[in-house]
């Protein structure tokens, strides 16, 4: 095991400000020195994949003497990603980064391409990769990150080190948080409901946890439509729609998850439109729908109407297990 007193400076670099992950950083490190020609960086959203995807190329690119640069100002960095707007990434800007690779590197010893979000190819995209992938030019390294290679071909996995991301354990979150200056009861709260995803406990993520708990605590209808507007503008605003609407439809689920003991009518009712919402993201269909349904039923004379026993089974194992 490397400790700190033997790191040179560019494996120093790895694992700065980062919770968990300890055998990661220290592959990392050791990659580093003589790195490979591609890696996957994979597992569930908010565990720390890009702080420490970001930390590395930094480390690939370090010159002695040097001070960091930012990836996207940095001429042998290509950050290859999806256009505003767009759900995929565009086979045109595949062949351009392709072209790109073709070229010496201008600063740096070698050449980077990044895909922080490898998720967003789609086939055509990844074919027009896959050239390059298998007669790499010396020195270039490959860096994608992603929730799920589930969609990434065998032919693109095979010639990558796959790195995958576990959640952390609560204990070590919490100690962490209360290391940042948090109250040791709050740091326990948050940490329990990240449920091993660091990003959401530092993150804390108090909007949605608070909009999700007046949804099941509101006296009326209006306002549990107006929490819904709410959310429905500030995911379709975001940068990433499909992504934002994931991770905070997850948010309330859990909300709804913690309520159980407290509220388990209105927490299974909340859930199953939480549920249905999460099916609806990236379709024709808004995922603002279902909620408007829960909604409705929450807000109604008699909300549990039709809704024992028929829907327990169905809920249950889905979300709040």
């Amino acid at each position: 095991m490397m400790t700190d007193a033997k790191l040179t400076p560019l494996q120093a670099l790895i694992g700065q400000g980062v919770i968990g992950h300890q055998k990661i950083i220290r592959l990392l490190q050791a990659w580093v020195l003589q790195p490979s020609h591609g890696y996957v960086l994979h597992g569930v959203s908010n565990l720390g994949k890009h702080l420490l995807a970001e930390q590395f190329i930094q480390a690939l690119i370090f010159r002695e003497g040097g001070t960091a640069v930012a990836l996207r100002a940095h001429p042998d960095v290509i950050i290859l990603q999806a256009e505003e707007g767009k759900k995929s990434i565009s086979v045109e800007n595949v062949r351009k980064a392709r072209m790109r690779l073709l070229e010496k590197p201008m600063v740096a010893e070698r050449m980077i391409l990044y895909v922080p979000q490898a998720d967003q190819f789609h086939e055509e995209g990844l074919n027009a990769l896959l050239k390059v992938l298998e007669e790499p030019q010396a020195g270039t390294v490959f860096i994608f990150v992603a929730d799920t290679i589930a969609n990434l071909p065998a032919t693109i996995t095979s010639r990558m080190v796959l790195v995958p991301f576990q959640t952390v354990p609560t204990a070590e979150i919490t100690q962490a948080l209360m290391e940042r200056g948090i109250e040791p009861e709050q740091a326990a709260v948050r940490s329990v409901r990240a449920r091993g995803r660091v990003g959401s406990a530092l993150l804390n993520e108090d909007r949605d946890n608070a909009a999700a708990g007046s949804f099941l605590s509101a006296a009326s209808l209006g306002e549990r439509l107006e929490l819904i507007e709410n959310l429905v503008k500030a995911c379709d605003s975001s940068e990433d729609v499909t992504k934002e609407w994931r991770r905070a439809l997850a948010e309330w689920g859990e909300i709804f998850r913690l309520a159980l003991p407290r509220t388990p009518g209105k927490a299974l009712i909340a859930g199953e439109g939480v549920i249905t919402a999460q099916s609806f993201v990236g379709g024709p269909l808004s995922p603002r729908l279902p909620l408007e349904a829960a909604a409705v039923r929450l807000s109604s004379a008699q909300p549990f109407k039709n809704f024992f026993p028929t829907h327990i089974p169905s809920v249950f194992p889905r979300i709040f297990i």
